[in-house]
C-alpha cells in the first residue's frame, strides 16, 4: 500500500495580471518549528508531544507572496469603494456575517484535488505570529478535495468597525490540514478554460442550488463523473 497521496494544486488568478510564478509549493508548519526549536530542550518539548504532532502532520501554511493594504470606504452602510495599494486585489462580495464587520476577499486562491476522497481543512494560522490579526482572521472551512473542485479563496472577517487592512510579503494568512495518514505529494498543474468552467460551476454551487448540503453535492459530482474529467484534464496539464 502507497505510504503517500497526490494532492494537485494550482493558482487562481481573479485579475488579468497572471500572478503565477509567484506561488510556491504551500510549506509544512512543522518544518518551520523545527528550525525554531529550542535545542537545549529536547526531552520536554512540544514539539515531540504526541498530541502536536499528530496536529502537524499534513499541516502547511499558506504565505502572502507580495506586500498589499487596502482602505474601504463605506457609505449608507454598504461598500461603494476599496483602494488598493497595488493592482486590484481586495474586494467585499457580499455583505456582513457579523454585524459592522466586513468581509474582504484577497486574491490569493488555490484549487487543491485528490484522486480520492481527502478533507482539507483551512484555518487561521494560530502556531505563526502575523499582523493582519490585529485587523482580522481568514474564514476557516472544511470540505472534500476528492469530491469537490473549487478553490479555496483567501476571505477575512474584519474585525468591528475596522475598514483598512494590509499583509507583509511572506506574512503567514492561513493554513491548509489535509486528514490523511500518508505523506502529502503535491503536484503542481495549470488551469485551462474547461477546467475553470468546472471550479466555477462548484464554487457558485451555493448561489443556484442553495443550502444543500456537501454530501449531496459530492454524490451529484461523483454520478456526472466530473472527478474523472478533472482528473484526467489535469494529468494533461502536470507542470
Amino acid at each position: 500500500m502507497s505510504k503517500t497521496v497526490n494532492v494537485y494544486w494550482t493558482n487562481v488568478n481573479g485579475q488579468e495580471l497572471d500572478l503565477s510564478l509567484v506561488y510556491e509549493d504551500p510549506n509544512p508548519l512543522i518544518h518551520e518549528l523545527t528550525l525554531n526549536r529550542n535545542n537545549n530542550n529536547k526531552d520536554n518539548n512540544l514539539l515531540r508531544c504526541p498530541a502536536l504532532t499528530d496536529l502537524t502532520k499534513n499541516l502547511f501554511v499558506l504565505k502572502n507572496p507580495l506586500k498589499t493594504s487596502a482602505s474601504f470606504v463605506i457609505e449608507d452602510g454598504k461598500v461603494s469603494k476599496n483602494m488598493d495599494s497595488v493592482g486590484n486585489r481586495w474586494s467585499v462580495n457580499r455583505p456582513p456575517s457579523l454585524n459592522n464587520q466586513l468581509l474582504a476577499t484577497y486574491d490569493y486562491s488555490l484549487i487543491f484535488f485528490s484522486e480520492t476522497d481527502l478533507d482539507v481543512m483551512v484555518t487561521a494560522p494560530y502556531f505563526s505570529q502575523t499582523k493582519h490579526n490585529s485587523w482580522g482572521s481568514v474564514v476557516p472551512g472544511i470540505y472534500n478535495c476528492g469530491s469537490w473542485f473549487r478553490p479555496i479563496n483567501m476571505e477575512f472577517n474584519v474585525w468591528p468597525g475596522v475598514t483598512q487592512v494590509s499583509l507583509e510579503e511572506g506574512e503567514p494568512m492561513a493554513y491548509v490540514k489535509f486528514f490523511t495518514e500518508k505523506n502529502v505529494v503535491f503536484k503542481r498543474f495549470s488551469m485551462d478554460e474547461e477546467l475553470m468552467n468546472q471550479a466555477k460551476a462548484c464554487s457558485s454551487a451555493g448561489f443556484w442550488e442553495p443550502r444543500m448540503p456537501l454530501l449531496k453535492r459530492y454524490e451529484r459530482f461523483k454520478k456526472s463523473k466530473r472527478n474523472k474529467f478533472v482528473l484526467d484534464k489535469i494529468n494533461k496539464r502536470l507542470l
